[in-house]
């Protein structure tokens, strides 16, 4: 196995890993010792079957492929441990079908934490300024808090977009089985893309215990070009559908957002300059100021996007690796 590491200049990590055929053979053996135990071949306890009839069974290339995924989730986490990387968040994987008899070669790509240089940050002052947050912003908020406290609840009718559905689904492309998932879960939504995209159309309307059979054309410009554009076949069995309750927006979810720090809404009303916003933006009344100049108390260090996109993300990122005034 060979691993190369490159760390770019926008705070990511690539991995590069090449992979022999050896590698995957063994791979292989550690997935059937492993699948033997959890599927019934007839004529045999479980764990006693040969893998020429467990193979007869699921399909050489599936449990193949089994041994393949272990090895990329091994192979990347002692990537990170090996080269002290700490990731912002799931990486982009770039893993092609494999071909029998030949080796493999996968890439990963991870937004990661890397070091501040702090300059002579003691010589600098700043004034505190106080967060001007309006009442859009604040109802904004609120929604957002309420979808976050939202619980899921099981229903028994047809699947419907922004429900979420648990089933066991099988994705197959002209005879290769591309994906083999059971009792996954998953909200329906109009915007999927990628592998699965055009998928979700076929799954609203389905209920509790029907099983479905349909296909979609994977899109021109999926990146594994080996299939890009060509016909999926779907098999899914449809276990279970569930509605997202959300709670109304009273005391008690002002009471549960904030930790029993507020006991009512109240606060939704002062908004505005001088008024304390912490309830709808906690720490609302915080600002971070980044300096880009080249003063003594410059800093250097790049801010991956993913900091942006999720607040309490981004705060609990700062609160653990950055500096405060």
């Amino acid at each position: 196995m060979k691993v190369s590491v490159e760390k770019l200049a926008t705070s990511e990590a690539v991995l590069e890993v090449e992979l022999s055929w050896d590698e995957l053979e063994k791979a292989s053996d550690k997935a059937y010792r492993k699948l033997v135990q959890k599927v019934d071949v007839q004529g045999f306890r479980r764990g006693k079957a040969p893998r020429s009839l467990l193979e007869r069974k699921l399909g050489k290339e599936y449990i193949y492929q089994e041994g393949l995924d272990e090895l990329i989730t091994e192979t990347y986490r002692n990537a990170l441990k090996e080269h002290e990387l700490t990731p912002l968040t799931k990486p982009e994987l770039d893993a092609p079908v494999f071909e029998m008899g030949q080796p493999y070669h996968f890439s990963v790509k991870v937004p990661i934490i890397t070091p501040v240089a702090p300059g002579d940050y003691t010589s600098l002052h700043f004034e505190r300024e106080e967060a001007d947050v309006t009442s859009e912003e604040v109802e904004r908020e609120l929604e957002s808090m309420r979808n976050r406290k939202g619980a899921w609840q099981e229903v028994e009718r047809p699947a419907e977009y922004d429900d979420r559905v648990t089933v066991d689904l099988k994705l197959t492309v002209e005879e290769d089985t591309i994906s083999d998932l059971k009792d996954n879960p998953f909200e329906l939504t109009q915007e999927r893309h990628g592998m699965f995209s055009g998928m979700d159309e076929h799954i609203v309307g389905m209920k509790a215990g029907e099983s479905k059979e349909f296909s979609t054309v994977l899109p021109e410009d999926y990146t594994n070009e080996k299939l890009a554009g060509k016909e999926a076949s779907y098999a899914v069995i449809l276990h279970k559908v569930e509605f997202k309750e959300i709670p109304e927006l009273d005391d008690a979810l002002a009471s549960a957002v904030s930790d029993g720090q507020y006991e009512n809404l109240e606060c939704r009303h002062r908004t505005g300059p001088g008024h304390d916003s912490s309830f709808a933006h906690p720490g609302g009344s915080r600002r971070y100021a980044a300096s880009t100049d080249t003063s003594p108390g410059a800093a250097t260090h790049v801010y991956r996007p993913i900091l942006a996109h999720g607040t309490q993300n981004a705060r609990r990122v700062l609160e653990r690796y950055g500096t405060r005034s």
